[in-house]
């Protein structure tokens, strides 16, 4: 469902996603115990702002119908955002699932979409981040609640902030996402001033329910810390269709 409580245009783009954004590198997969035709897989995994890159790397592991692969660490994630070289081939996991992804360190990366493609088998599924990933691996699905929020500042004068922005999302049962430090996804590190656009994908827990609310704070950090906003649009880009427009 989409709810629109105001008027204005259409926002077209919900995720800039450039070259110098993007990150991508083929990768093969070993299926266990189960014989299928040796498979390349290639990934593209685009990061969320210059602050949501590591430079430590990440591993993936593939999931499909007939296993899992092992982990494949890709080195650099994030450092250049330029694409990884080579290519890693094995059996195929059959018909792809879901993905794992962990970082390779101590620190942590802040994926936005991520599309794993098949070079034999064709198939290609996309997944979300949406969250901060570290060591400890989280699991990526096409059925994960995926937001995207789209901000627009204002387009009058001294319209704009520097502070650091935050927001979570919350449901009809006050069930919240996490709040996230906006400021810091975005590439733009002088980010929400006058006419300004921002997109990020928003991970929800899945008892999240119809997204309601939307809750936006200001760190009053800087002198210039006031901000006018002229419109919020929320989306559901994974897990079902829902979304509302705010001004």
């Amino acid at each position: 469902k989409t709810y629109s409580v105001s008027a204005g245009g259409k926002i077209s783009n919900c995720l800039v996603e450039t070259a110098n954004s993007r990150i991508s590198s083929n990768i093969a997969s070993k299926n266990d115990g189960n014989m299928f035709k040796p498979e390349t897989y290639t990934i593209n995994a685009y990061t969320h702002g210059s602050n949501g890159v590591t430079s430590k790397g990440i591993s993936i592991r593939l999931h499909g119908s007939g296993g899992k692969s092992d982990w494949i660490s890709l080195s650099d994630c994030g450092k250049d955002r330029g694409d990884w070289p080579g290519s890693f081939t094995t059996n195929s996991v059959g018909t792809l699932q879901k993905i794992e992804v962990k970082t390779n360190a101590d620190n942590k990366w802040f994926p936005g979409k991520i599309t794993v493609s098949a070079k034999f088998g064709g198939e290609t599924i996309t997944v979300y981040g949406g969250r901060w990933i570290g060591q400890t691996a989280a699991t990526l699905s096409p059925s994960d609640n995926i937001y995207c929020v789209t901000i627009i500042t204002s387009n009058y004068t001294n319209a704009g902030t520097d502070a650091d922005i935050a927001l979570f999302l919350q449901d009809n049962d006050g069930t919240k996402t996490d709040e996230l430090n906006l400021s810091e996804l975005c590439y733009n590190k002088n980010a929400f001033e006058k006419g300004d656009v921002e997109s990020f994908y928003i991970y929800a827990p899945n008892d999240f329910g119809e997204c309601r609310h939307a809750f936006l704070s200001s760190d009053h950090s800087h002198p210039a810390a006031g901000w006018k906003v002229s419109k919020i649009e929320i989306n559901k880009v994974q897990g079902g269709s829902d979304g509302y427009t705010v001004s």
